[in-house]
């Protein structure tokens, strides 16, 4: 385990890299995303680059704690999304929303099992690669369009419904397949038992936003000192995206219901200016643990399966 004075270096560096990775990205008219994982790649565990005849094997060794403010950071992410939208939003665009993600998630499920197939995989890694094709990069499209301010556009709410449908899809999928992995001799009422605690989840969230709700935002707006408030709405994020991982659903799925849950109420411009610093800090750190996690040696084995894909 690494000493205190190495982990505090690691943050200090990884926080300072990728600041300088963001700021080149924005010089050339990218995504400061791009800088983040670029850089991740470049300081993480997987690297490993004869210099000279010195071994370079990245400067983060120890990949646990990135791994969970990491995490903290795609929940915030999530969240700031909810605060964005709304269900009023989402009834809206219910209907083009389900048409369009379920033909883009027939399209992904089918292409992934055809390159499943393909690979002569057996029949669980087909499941969950063509899972994994359906369901689209959240994380990603949600930090492209903060990075462009496009958040309000009309257009911007039907994309968002896209996903959020296609994700639900996705989710059940990829629970299925997981249960078949973990317990490949477990009944099929095993697997309903999964699915009826995603549906205990989102009953769960019609009550909250029926009947909590209205109890919650009137203590919201009874709490004036700033400290106090940023406690209490990190804690209850972080309480329902925990809640969603004990009934198998998602925790970043709690994280944007909670924030579509709050973003019908008055307290939501106040939650979202006290809490956008702390969200852009840990998604810089997701994003950057995101690129510790890809092996540069690998580049030449899987350009060719992307290239196929496309």
């Amino acid at each position: 385990m690494d000493t205190e004075a190495q982990l505090l270096f690691q943050m200090g560096a990884i926080m300072l890299l990728a600041f300088i990775a963001a700021t080149m990205a924005r010089k050339v008219n990218q995504s400061v995303m791009i800088g983040y994982i670029a850089i991740g790649i470049l300081i993480g565990p997987k690297i490993s680059v004869n210099i000279l005849g010195y071994q370079y094997n990245g400067l983060v060794t120890d990949t646990t704690l990135v791994e969970v403010l990491s995490f903290v950071g795609l929940v915030m992410l999530m969240f700031f999304v909810g605060l964005e939208f709304s269900f009023s939003k989402l009834k809206k665009t219910r209907t083009p929303a389900i048409i369009l993600a379920v033909i883009d998630t027939s399209v992904g499920l089918f292409v992934g099992f055809v390159f499943a197939s393909y690979l002569g995989w057996p029949l669980i890694d087909s499941i969950f690669l063509a899972g994994v094709v359906a369901m689209s990069s959240t994380s990603i499209a949600m930090k492209i369009l903060f990075d462009l301010k496009r958040m309000s556009s009309p257009e911007v709410e039907f994309l968002i419904g896209l996903v959020v449908v296609e994700t639900f899809i996705a989710m059940l999928i990829l629970t299925v397949a997981s249960g078949m992995v973990v317990r490949p001799e477990a009944a099929p009422s095993e697997y309903g038992q999964l699915l009826l605690g995603m549906a205990a989840f989102y009953a769960f969230f019609v009550w909250v936003a029926m009947f909590a709700v209205p109890k919650v935002v009137s203590l919201f707006n009874s709490i004036e000192n700033d400290e106090m408030f940023i406690l209490f709405a990190l804690g209850t994020v972080f309480l329902v995206s925990g809640f969603a991982a004990v009934m198998n659903v998602p925790p970043i799925i709690g994280a944007f219901f909670i924030g579509m849950v709050l973003a019908e109420t008055n307290v939501s411009t106040r939650v979202r200016s006290k809490l956008e610093s702390f969200k852009d800090a840990f998604v810089a750190i997701f994003f950057t643990s995101f690129g510790m996690m890809i092996d540069p040696a690998k580049f030449p084995e899987v350009i060719w399966m992307v290239l196929s894909e496309r």
